[in-house]
């Protein structure tokens, strides 16, 4: 089981994990290079303080319900709902509920981009969907059906 330290841990490298993505898009190339440099090697910086963290993180810790709750702006039952559904990843065998780091920050993404587009409940009803049918295509059995079909060894139904 995760100490109180390594769930803390995990929420900064989150947290962190967020600063980097952002600091990577403001240093495209739009103008001039000095400013694109010094953001690039603070990205760099922010990359390695990651991987050091990382390092210290056992691989099994995630972030707890209410923690993810809390991240992503919704309630402890939405987390344990799209959980359910396979739109965010629980920790196997983690007690209590652990939810994977990976998939919260999916999750985020989408969501910031949701709620940049608006409160629309039927664009929340469809985002959670689409992260459902993208958690199906990993599972290995949708994946070899997939293939199978792309083969010709199924017909569609």
């Amino acid at each position: 089981m995760a100490t109180r330290e390594q769930r803390a841990t995990a929420e900064v490298l989150v947290a962190l994990d967020d600063v980097r993505e952002r600091l990577s898009e403001l240093a495209e190339p739009r103008g001039t290079q000095r400013p694109r440099a010094e953001m690039l090697r603070a990205v760099e910086d922010i990359s390695e303080a990651v991987a050091r963290l990382e390092a210290e993180v056992a691989r099994g810790t995630g972030l707890s319900v209410e923690a993810a709750a809390q991240y992503l702006d919704v309630s402890a039952p939405t987390v344990r709902a799209w959980t359910q559904r396979g739109v965010l990843e629980r920790k196997p065998g983690s007690k209590p509920m652990q939810i994977d780091r990976d998939s919260v920050r999916r999750v985020h993404r989408a969501l910031g981009e949701l709620r940049s587009r608006g409160q629309d409940r039927d664009w929340l009803a469809t985002l959670v969907d689409y992260l459902h049918d993208v958690s199906d295509r990993r599972s290995e059995s949708v994946r070899t059906g997939l293939d199978d079909l792309a083969r010709g060894d199924l017909e569609p139904a």
